[in-house]
């Protein structure tokens, strides 16, 4: 994910992010582990989450500024906007089934998401989002 976000977060082309099923909270441990090594996978599960969270936070963000650029510039310039800005850019991610859990979203919540009013929908079904992490993602509604 470190090698591929940046090029995300610059190649204003896409449209849909889906990167749904590929554990970027972490693998799940097995159920027959012993405590203390579930104990070390979970942190080590909740670092993986937080720097995933980050990534995902950059990538939003980059392209909410460069499609915000953009409109400022049209209109400086006395242009229409048309929908050049809206199509040019992030609208929609998939994240289900990532294994991701509360720590992901307060990273990503840190990157100002809440200010994007271009993305229309992140899917997160089937991730470990406590309360805490909901009642974040309710915030920026």
């Amino acid at each position: 994910m470190r090698v591929l976000a940046p090029k995300l977060a610059e190649n204003s082309t896409i449209n849909i992010l889906d990167l749904s099923h590929n554990f970027l909270g972490g693998p799940k441990p097995p159920k027959d582990e012993s405590s203390k090594k579930r104990a070390r996978r979970l942190e080590r599960a909740k670092s993986v989450s937080q720097e995933a969270g980050q990534l995902i936070g950059k990538i939003i963000s980059r392209h909410n500024e460069k499609r915000n650029e953009q409109v400022w510039l049209n209109s400086i310039r006395n242009e229409p906007t048309a929908e050049e800005p809206i199509s040019n850019g992030l609208i929609e991610i998939n994240l289900e089934n990532n294994s991701l859990g509360d720590e992901f979203i307060l990273a990503m919540m840190k990157f100002r998401v809440r200010y994007d009013t271009w993305l229309r929908s992140i899917n997160f079904r089937h991730n470990n989002i406590s309360q805490l992490g909901v009642k974040e993602l309710l915030n920026i509604l």
